[in-house]
């Protein structure tokens, strides 16, 4: 009888765990769509300069020069399709802006303005990127996934500057969109558990304009249950342009990020 009771718990427990086995595909499996809003605390730093119809602008310290803000608490987010298992798509969003007020240490020319040296001046930066991305797994093993990342990204740059002791004022405001390459890699130790690394940029010089971008970033993912979890991460932007339309951006964007993943 003792041999028969122990005998029936093993295979009671036995069973239990293969029905939990059986469930961590299913946890998995939450994994076509999904959406991330995030909250990134982003800190930039960089130089601009903005020509004109007739003169060459200055090159402008963002934070030394303006008294930019140097950091913009700022929403952004992601949403995304897996499909056929090796297929990915991504759209990313975000927008920033920034205010500052500065004395003019020296004298500059911002798109054909000029100010004086001693000048208080009002300045508002705004940057705004939107981001379709689409992704091809070649390696796809249960733990580890790794695929480039083929798409386009629409940058926006919007620069205004107003004198507080003169009418002087100048406003600039510029979109490019260009496309990006990169590689992306996914390890997923459990089905609660998930890290992933991605990086797209471009290099290259077309019709007189010159260029590198690239936008990385490193993310963890824990999930309670297969539909929603919450996420951390780390991204960097870096912005080095020189457009015969506009002048030069020398900026980075970076700073740490969390949010929350629902997927289905």
């Amino acid at each position: 009888m003792t041999r028969f009771h122990g005998g029936h718990r093993k295979t009671s427990l036995g069973i239990l765990i293969a029905l939990v086995l059986s469930q961590v595909p299913a946890l998995a499996a939450g994994d076509n769509l999904g959406f991330e809003p995030q909250y990134w605390d982003q800190a930039m730093d960089g130089s601009i300069r903005v020509d004109g119809d007739t003169l060459e602008g200055t090159e402008i310290d963002l934070r030394d020069s303006l008294g930019l803000e140097e950091k913009d608490r700022i929403p952004s987010g992601r949403i995304w399709i897996h499909w056929l298992k090796r297929n990915y798509l991504s759209y990313t969003a975000y927008h920033s802006q920034r205010h500052g007020e500065e004395v003019l240490a020296s004298s500059l020319v911002f798109n054909d303005q000029a100010f004086a040296a001693g000048e208080e001046v009002q300045s508002r930066v705004e940057t705004d990127l939107k981001s379709l991305v689409y992704g091809y797994d070649f390696l796809a093993h249960r733990l580890v996934r790794i695929g480039f990342r083929l798409g386009a990204n629409r940058l926006g740059f919007d620069a205004k500057l107003d004198s507080v002791s003169s009418p002087a004022a100048a406003s600039s405001s510029e979109t490019i969109t260009f496309p990006v390459a990169g590689l992306g890699i996914t390890f997923e130790p459990i089905p609660l558990l998930r890290f992933i690394g991605e990086i797209n940029g471009v290099s290259g010089s077309l019709h007189g304009n010159e260029g590198t971008f690239y936008d990385a970033r490193i993310q963890a993912e824990v999930y309670w249950w297969r539909f929603f979890g919450i996420i951390t991460g780390y991204r960097r932007l870096k912005t080095d342009v020189d457009l015969e339309s506009f002048g030069t951006a020398n900026v980075t964007q970076k700073g740490p990020y969390a949010g929350f993943v629902f997927r289905f």
